[in-house]
């Protein structure tokens, strides 16, 4: 790799370092803040909650990253062009075109390793971080509540069956449930399906069957509205924050709701989000770098910054509405994702062009 090639390499992975570190510190102080009033509700000290706190940073990074790619561009090639390096690396036959695709390699690498804290570190720290708040906060058993199909849960005097949960629209499709009394089953109570409304559950097709003596079925309801814990507590896991599940797991939500003929719009937003947000990165560094490189006299840092992080923001802006008019249901999640890498990849790679030509 030539020499100056390293050293930009060097130069934005310290810069990256530095964001990053910084960032992370600043959010975790705040975080730390807000959760002191863990302190009193549950009897805790605040070297649990700063632990607590610090098993979020796989999860942040992954979710600052492109912020922190964005600054550290700028903030690298403003610097080596405010030192007369970039200058001085023109003046030797160096090249926009060889320079930006160093830095989109080094993109990539970003991409990678941040689709594998995406799917691979997060979820698991995660899936812990609730099971340390369950057991060591709430001083309660812990359930992982990422599962989806086949959900079985015992409960004091009752074990509950529930065949599929649909965490997007708070519904379930077949619940059962068993009453227990010297572990013998002395109930049944099947629901065929539920769905959450307000505070409560609205239930449909309830049958009571009495299993004390001679079975037999001694009530049976067409509706019935009540408050449920088990599943308000299973509804609070949110399948639109995609912490504690990978590529693979919300790809099998999607199978498996599309067999029950569900909707899995905002699953696939989710699942082709797992990929847009790594490859945003790179894609950002592509349409910034040539922004930040001016020999220009008239070289305004300010206005550079500025062009750079509306460039980002624009893109942010876009992302996030093209995604919002998806789960309208009027877009595909496909097209929502990736229109806005494939449009500033074009620009990025035009940029490049004109400031080849002296644009």
């Amino acid at each position: 790799m030539n020499p100056f090639y390293k050293y930009v390499f060097k130069k934005f992975l310290y810069n990256l370092l530095v964001v990053l570190a910084f960032v992370l510190l600043l959010y975790t102080f705040f975080n730390v803040i807000q959760h002191t009033k863990y302190i009193e509700r549950y009897n805790v000290n605040i070297f649990q909650i700063i632990y607590f706190d610090l098993l979020k940073i796989p999860y942040s990074t992954y979710q600052i990253m492109p912020i922190a790619v964005i600054i550290s561009t700028v903030l690298t090639f403003v610097l080596l062009v405010k030192s007369n390096e970039m200058t001085g690396f023109v003046s030797i036959g160096g090249r926009t075109r060889n320079l930006s695709t160093m830095v989109v390699l080094l993109g990539l690498i970003l991409s990678i390793a941040t689709f594998f804290i995406g799917e691979i570190v997060s979820p698991k720290i995660e899936l812990f971080r609730q099971k340390y708040k369950t057991e060591e906060f709430e001083k309660r058993r812990f359930v992982d509540y990422s599962k989806f199909e086949n959900i079985w849960i015992k409960d004091n005097n009752k074990i509950t069956y529930i065949k599929l949960l649909d965490a997007v629209n708070n519904s379930f499709i077949q619940m059962r449930e068993y009453y227990l009394n010297d572990f013998k089953i002395i109930k049944i109570v099947e629901i065929s399906s539920g769905k959450k409304s307000g505070k409560k559950w609205q239930l449909s097709d309830i049958k009571e069957y009495d299993l004390t003596d001679v079975p037999k079925k001694v009530n049976s309801n067409a509706s019935k509205i009540e408050e449920n814990k088990l599943l308000s507590e299973l509804s609070q896991f949110d399948i639109d924050n995609p912490k504690l599940l990978s590529f693979s797991e919300i790809s099998k939500y999607i199978s498996v709701y599309k067999s029950k003929g569900l909707s899995t719009t905002q699953y696939e937003i989710i699942l082709y989000n797992k990929l847009a947000h790594p490859l945003s990165i790179m894609v950002i560094i592509l349409t910034i770098l040539p922004v930040c490189m001016s020999f220009s006299r008239q070289y305004s840092y300010i206005k550079i910054v500025s062009k750079s992080l509306s460039l980002g923001g624009f893109y942010w802006i876009l992302s996030a509405s093209l995604i919002s008019i998806s789960k309208a249901g009027t877009l595909s999640p496909l097209i929502a994702n990736f229109l806005p890498i494939i449009l500033f990849t074009v620009i990025g790679f035009t940029l490049i062009f004109l400031k080849e030509r002296g644009f």
